[in-house]
């Protein structure tokens, strides 16, 4: 398990948690970003979106992020 806390300089803050389980040959990892309540809804990070249009802008930004992390990740 891998926790940090995101903090903005306005002093907001999120969590990012990233678990690691094993899962037959390989290794499944969960990412979990919460704390985006504590973003007001102007800030730069939202991009002007809110609700699950801004859920999903994450939820794709992190899947791309992982993504290209695996790219550098081999089997053992």
């Amino acid at each position: 398990r891998l926790a940090a806390l995101y903090v903005t300089e306005g002093l907001e803050r999120t969590e990012v948690e990233v678990c690691f389980e094993a899962s037959g040959h390989g290794t499944r990892v969960t990412l979990e970003h919460r704390g985006w309540d504590a973003i007001h809804s102007k800030h730069p990070a939202r991009h002007g979106l809110s609700g699950e249009a801004f859920s999903s802008m994450i939820g794709l930004h992190w899947g791309d992020l992982v993504t290209s992390y695996r790219q550098y990740s081999r089997p053992r």
